[in-house]
């Protein structure tokens, strides 16, 4: 159903292969990394320590921004500033907070589906329970029609129903600024921001 390409804007995305109808689901599965029961950095390494050599290469490979916050917490954790912590230490828990979706932690597709204001899929985060063990799983629905080629993007935030300046403050610790449709300089964007 969906193929991971190069995005001329985005990096890597994730596009339909063929079209998608409304309400269908895309896409389902559990994390590479699941979020830790300690979700300190420590808690962080510690669960990325235990993935295969395989996974935690995969991993590594996904985008990375060190914000201001992920420095924060990386001090609050560690006690040391960012710039005195071992490379691969900072790359783990960047690329983590970069790339873990809240109560789930990192998908191993659904990480390369970019950002929009306006997005066309939508996410659902649930835990299914198997002989008591209890596994997050993410599934990725279409909430309008898609054309086959076309990319596929979800909202990252909740903050559809603001103006163009506080939708971009909310992604800014991704590293991006957003230049959907919504969020372009345009009289039809100018306008939407006065309904917001």
């Amino acid at each position: 159903l969906i193929e991971i390409l190069s995005s001329s804007t985005h990096g890597q995305g994730i596009y339909a292969k063929v079209d998608l109808k409304k309400g269908q689901r895309i896409l389902e599965e559990i994390p590479l990394l699941a979020e830790p029961k300690d979700t300190s950095f420590q808690g962080i390494l510690s669960s990325f320590n235990s993935l295969s050599t395989n996974d935690q290469s995969e991993f590594l490979n996904f985008h990375a921004h060190a914000s201001g916050h992920v420095r924060w917490k990386a001090y609050r954790d560690f006690g040391i500033a960012w710039a005195q912590l071992p490379e691969h230490v900072r790359k783990v828990v960047s690329t983590y907070e970069t790339n873990a979706f809240d109560d789930y932690g990192v998908a191993r597709i659904a990480t390369r589906i970019n950002h929009s204001c306006v997005p066309n899929t939508e996410i659902y985060l649930h835990d299914v329970n198997e002989l008591s063990n209890s596994k997050k799983i993410m599934q990725l629905n279409a909430i309008r029609d898609i054309k086959a080629g076309e990319e596929l993007f979800f909202a990252y935030t909740g903050t559809m129903f603001v103006g163009t300046k506080e939708r971009q403050k909310s992604i800014q610790n991704w590293g991006f600024q957003c230049a959907c449709e919504a969020c372009q300089d345009t009289d039809e964007a100018k306008a939407a921001d006065t309904l917001r």
